[in-house]
């Protein structure tokens, strides 16, 4: 929420402040299925609902996720997640 509220200084496009705002939440959604086993469906629909612009959300969370030293498998999860509820 924070760099959403700086990047509002900034601009105004929604899709670009929901992302700035959210591309964290889909690890957290994985790290919360890892230590449960159970997925937190409500709050990626939740996440979802608030996301203006999908593609450019997705494309924010790969860039994201592609920082040198993260793991790859929480990326994994989000884009067969993301393609199941999208595609289906």
């Amino acid at each position: 929420m924070r760099a959403r509220r700086f990047a509002e200084r900034h601009l105004d496009d929604e899709g670009l402040l929901a992302a700035v705002e959210l591309h964290d939440r889909p690890y957290g959604i994985w790290r919360k299925l890892q230590r449960t086993g159970r997925l937190d469906s409500e709050r990626f629909d939740e996440m979802l609902e608030r996301i203006p612009d999908l593609d450019l959300f997705h494309r924010f969370v790969e860039l994201d996720a592609s920082t040198e030293g993260k793991q790859p498998e929480p990326l994994e999860w989000f884009r067969d997640e993301l393609s199941r509820r999208t595609d289906g």
